[in-house]
């Protein structure tokens, strides 16, 4: 699955969470300001449908939050993902 999204500015922090529909933590990525993830522009984030642990996940839904802090403020944005095996 590639998540997709779009800097306007460069930032500070990028956060990506993904979290099964119970709730729990499943997989996140964490960038910080001068990584390339965190520069302005069109960005993709590889998930292997794997969770922190590398274990494989299982079939169903999930949310993907992404965060965005930046020097105009902090932006989060959700989004929905399937996984279908």
């Amino acid at each position: 699955t590639i998540i997709r999204y779009v800097l306007g500015e460069e930032a500070n922090e990028v956060k990506i969470e993904i979290y099964d529909l119970i709730g729990y933590l499943t997989r996140s990525w964490k960038f910080e300001s001068g990584d390339e993830y965190c520069q302005k522009g069109s960005h993709e984030v590889e998930w292997f449908l794997k969770n922190d642990m590398g274990m494989d996940v299982a079939k169903g839904g999930y949310i993907c939050r992404i965060t965005v802090e930046s020097p105009k403020g902090k932006v989060q944005e959700i989004r929905k993902i399937g996984v279908i095996r």
